[in-house]
């Protein structure tokens, strides 16, 4: 399976996500949910590549015509993990020695300030959007990119936006990273929803600079 490189900053690229770890994190879902639980192999070849990384390819555009723009991906991290220097969290709920621990995998559902509202979604966020001009890596609360795990089979992949608390459905994560766009969808309610809804969001999927 070929690994999309984003054009990732290489200041903020973590190194490889550990396999193991990342199998336990599944292991520990699927007990925090009592349900079966299996992270998209698309997204597990990527971020044992690229992790947690700010892609310079970032922008999207759904089916609907809204652009999105990926912020930073999440990460795996743990506290061990983190070397000199300490980068200081200054955001309010973050709970950890470092700000590069705010952008856990396991923070948005073990921190009551992001669980509280995603928790009965069955949401799993592994990306952070920019917002209306702004940089999520500079502010207190932004959007998500989330699976959503009460789909059937893979799971979707939505927008839960932090202003209505609510998820907004897209296809799910390329399985193979060879799809050619994203597909946006507000709620599956249709059968001609659903249809949208087995396009593949990853590799060119209108991913692009900035300026591009």
């Amino acid at each position: 399976m070929k690994t999309i490189d984003l054009e990732y900053e290489p200041n903020n690229l973590l190194g490889p996500a550990r396999r193991a770890r990342i199998r336990a994190f599944e292991k520990w879902l699927r007990g925090f949910w009592e349900r079966p639980v299996r992270l998209p192999a698309s997204y597990v070849e990527h971020i044992t590549t690229f992790h947690g990384g700010v892609p310079g390819k970032k922008c999207f555009r759904t089916a609907s015509g809204r652009v999105r723009v990926l912020g930073r991906f999440f990460n795996f991290l743990e506290e061990a993990d983190i070397k000199p220097p300490i980068l200081p969290t200054w955001r309010p709920w973050g709970m950890g020695q470092d700000i590069r621990l705010d952008y856990r995998v396991a923070e948005y559902l073990d921190n009551e300030h992001w669980a509280i509202r995603i928790d009965q979604f069955h949401l799993l966020p592994f990306a952070g959007l920019d917002t209306a001009g702004h940089d999520c890596r500079a502010m207190n609360e932004y959007d998500l990119l989330c699976f959503d795990y009460d789909a059937e089979d893979e799971p979707a992949v939505v927008t839960w936006d932090f202003h209505e608390s609510w998820p907004h459905r897209l296809p799910s994560f390329c399985r193979c990273c060879t799809a050619a766009r994203i597909g946006s969808r507000r709620r599956l309610s249709t059968r001609s929803d659903q249809a949208m809804g087995r396009h593949r969001w990853y590799h060119r999927c209108h991913l692009r600079s900035r300026g591009g």
